[in-house]
């Protein structure tokens, strides 16, 4: 695969998950958490990257609201 076909695939995978990134934002946008207390937004992003089939590591480096997500 070369440059472009890379680049014509993300944006492709870009524009079909441009609904669900958008429903992600408005929601993490609706309840605002203070620094290092945002469990909401790390449950819901957690939840979607897992839903995507990435290996997600909750609770990374520590921290309760950090995480880490791996992909292949």
């Amino acid at each position: 695969m070369d440059i472009a076909d890379a680049k014509r695939r993300v944006c492709e995978e870009i524009d079909r998950l441009t609904p669900e990134l958008l429903d992600v934002s408005h929601r993490i946008h609706s309840r605002p958490e203070l620094g290092f207390e945002e469990h909401h937004a790390h449950d819901l992003l957690t939840a979607v990257l897992d839903d995507h089939g990435l290996d997600v590591q909750r609770r990374a480096y520590g921290l309760d609201t950090a995480f880490e997500a791996r992909a292949g």
